[in-house]
């Protein structure tokens, strides 16, 4: 099986049931989640998409109450370290068994990333575009998918104007001969992974797969190095894979990663500094702002909902669900006129008064 690595900062389906109808319920589903050893406890078991979910006791025991009544639905269950469990069941159900299934703790360095738009044909054959068609030309156009051929940036890079063409004074290549940067780290994570330090941004400009897709959908972050180096990427064996993404109701073989959903999770590349000197400091000015003090994160202002009613197409599973609920890829920007005009809120005031001449 071909195996394809996708961005899903997201970037894990949001496959959702329709809300019409779950205010007619009554029936109740019970059993236990398990994996190869025997029961997991505290494992999360979910009516999929829906705010009915429960937690497995020490026996990996649960039940969900209340639940649509005749009827097919789909139960989930996600454990750390697990894939996501799934199953379709029609209420009344009892002992019901959910079989959680391990996920790879290990890098695997020989997986092959694939562009987002692949080969034409169904499912992975087309790569993300295949079951995420709204998806694909929002992160195409934003500064994540166009980080890889960004013309001001390999200005900087190269010390020349936008054409390439002209030198124009200093650039990393210019003032540091023979070296090629930690720039890959965020603007090529894809091939930066690998060669930390040692990648050259010119031999990567325009190569897709290996760029700013690849980075969260098979990593898991952790602190102080920079981009891509402060995630322990997970990408899987050969004949299997794995997708982390911010849902724990998306079955196997997707995760759940609460990361995702955090502002932290943008700070590898949006925090740092180099040789002392700033370079990135949006994270640390986001925590020091109102917007950390209420827990508005840096998701909800530059990935925000943009009227589409599915996540996925339906051929792959996905459903209808309100629009607000579906975080676009848009990843809003400086250019924004929108996100910056709502950005701060400014109240003014005044008075009237008159100067009397004196006596």
């Amino acid at each position: 099986m071909q195996r394809w690595g996708y961005i899903t900062l997201l970037v894990a389906s949001l496959l959702l049931l329709p809300g019409a109808g779950l205010a007619q319920q009554g029936d109740s589903v019970s059993g236990a989640v398990i994996d190869e050893g025997g029961p997991v406890a505290g494992a999360r078991v979910r009516l999929r998409a829906t705010d009915f979910a429960t937690v497995t006791d020490e026996a990996g025991r649960f039940t969900l109450s209340e639940v649509p009544t005749g009827q097919e639905i789909d139960i989930t269950a996600w454990a750390v370290g697990y894939y996501i469990a799934y199953l379709p069941i029609t209420p009344p159900a009892h002992d019901v068994t959910l079989l959680l299934r391990r996920h790879h703790t290990e890098d695997h360095p020989d997986y092959a990333w694939a562009a987002p738009q692949g080969d034409p044909g169904e499912g992975e054959a087309g790569g993300c575009a295949a079951c995420h068609p709204s998806i694909l030309p929002q992160w195409a156009a934003n500064a994540h998918g166009t980080a890889i051929n960004n013309a001001r940036f390999y200005s900087l890079y190269n010390g020349t104007d936008l054409s390439g063409e002209r030198p124009v004074g200093s650039g990393y290549v210019l003032d540091f001969p023979g070296t090629a940067g930690v720039c890959a780290s965020c603007h090529a994570p894809g091939a930066g992974v690998d060669g930390y330090l040692r990648t050259d941004m010119n031999d990567v400009r325009g190569e897709v797969t290996a760029g700013i897709y690849v980075n969260p959908a098979n990593a898991m972050p952790y602190p102080n190095a920079p981009g891509v180096e402060s995630q322990r990427l997970l990408r899987p064996p050969a004949g299997d894979n794995i997708f982390l993404g911010p849902y724990d109701d998306i079955h196997d073989p997707d995760t759940y990663l609460p990361a995702m959903r955090e502002s932290a999770f943008c700070a590898p590349c949006h925090q740092f500094s180099m040789w002392g000197v700033p370079i990135y400091e949006s994270y640390a000015e986001w925590l020091a702002s109102p917007y950390a003090g209420v827990g508005i994160t840096c998701q909800q202002c530059h990935m925000p909902p943009n009227s589409d009613a599915t996540f996925a197409t339906v051929e792959a599973g996905g459903l209808p669900h309100p629009p607000e609920q579906i975080a676009s890829h848009l990843q809003l920007g400086a250019t924004s006129e929108t996100l910056l005009q709502n950005t701060v809120e400014m109240t003014m005031g005044g008075s009237n008064w008159s100067m009397m001449p004196a006596p």
